[in-house]
């Protein structure tokens, strides 16, 4: 029988849990896939995958890496735009099963 690998065998290098991030203000593109992969993080939207929602914070896709949203007018937009999103996505899919 095969093993699947835990998230620590995911993670990269030298990062032994996610709880190490707790005041990481960056993260690497590939501890973040893991993040994402195992629903620890969540894009904005099926389609907006350039911000992500993980512990409790907003994470902005970059080149090098994902680095934590810390402006406050920014972090207000995002909450606003996915909860727009949310009530939207909520509305589609009750019309769609009315029918």
């Amino acid at each position: 029988m095969i093993n699947s690998p835990s998230i620590e065998d995911e993670l990269p290098v030298g990062m032994m849990s996610f709880d190490s991030l707790s005041d990481a203000t960056d993260l690497s593109h590939r501890a973040m896939d893991v993040a994402i992969s195992r629903g620890l993080a969540i894009y904005l939207s099926d389609r907006i995958h350039d911000f992500v929602r993980f512990r409790s914070r907003w994470w902005m896709w970059d080149y090098d890496e994902w680095f934590q949203v810390t402006r406050p007018d920014l972090i207000f937009n995002l909450d606003l735009m996915s909860e727009n999103i949310r009530m939207v996505t909520a509305t589609v899919a009750s019309l769609s099963t009315a029918r």
